[in-house]
């Protein structure tokens, strides 16, 4: 899986949410409709996911990369249970339990974040499995379980940016590609020195003098330019 390193996704702080015997994390992976722990996905989830432990500045990586295409599993959290079936249930005492997912040793307050793209949201006080923090990276859906803190609702990739108005100087830069396609054609647009400032400031002068005599200032008829460049010239929507 191809990430940019430069992109985090939040998803909260590990802790002993619901029903547990001690604070640790649990991690529960589904890609098309099948589970699978964090050690099978290491090279996709695994190895992408960063904790910092309570009082520390470093983000660390749960698994890190070796040679051969092996990976390493940081020891400051080792996995205390692995998927499969449990003899006996920790809390409730219940006998022939499936474990769905993997639990690893995070104290309480430990942060976590995904090194990539992708979107997460909370689920608060989820019976036994307490707060949940779920990632949705690519086919991956991730759930961890116990949180003390979850993270805010967001998206984080390429094309989660909500667009946003130009800016001055870009409204400016497409006023010039206007008048210059305008007045000497799209492929000589490049070619041609112009006054593009004189002649914006003909138009705009010639325009005023319309709004003195009438309202039409904005009207495709008040000048013979279309309204396209009326628009990108004055600033109309």
């Amino acid at each position: 899986m191809a990430l940019n390193p430069a992109t985090y996704v939040s998803l909260g702080k590990t802790g002993a949410s619901g029903g547990v015997t001690g604070p640790h994390g649990h991690f529960e992976i589904t890609k098309n409709g099948k589970k699978y722990g964090l050690s099978q996905t290491r090279g996709d989830i695994g190895q992408n996911i960063q904790f910092r432990l309570p009082g520390s500045q470093d983000w660390r990586p749960m698994y890190s990369p070796l040679p051969g295409g092996q990976y390493q599993l940081n020891p400051i959290v080792p996995m205390t249970e692995g998927m499969g079936m449990r003899a006996v249930h920790p809390v409730t005492g219940a006998r022939n339990v499936a474990h769905s997912g993997e639990d690893y040793a995070f104290p309480t307050g430990t942060d976590l974040r995904f090194a990539g793209v992708g979107s997460v949201q909370g689920t608060s006080n989820a019976g036994r499995a307490g707060n949940i923090s779920s990632l949705q990276t690519g086919p991956y859906k991730l759930d961890i379980f116990h949180m003390s803190q979850l993270p805010e609702a967001t998206t984080v990739g390429a094309n989660s940016q909500a667009k946003t108005s130009p800016t001055y100087e870009e409204s400016q830069q497409r006023t010039n590609d206007l008048l210059t396609a305008f007045l000497y054609g799209k492929k000589n647009a490049e070619q041609q020195a112009n006054p593009i400032n004189m002649i914006k400031q003909q138009l705009l002068a010639s325009a005023i003098n319309r709004a003195n005599e009438d309202d039409s200032i904005f009207q495709p008829s008040a000048t013979s330019l279309p309204s396209e460049y009326l628009n990108a010239i004055y600033g109309q929507a």
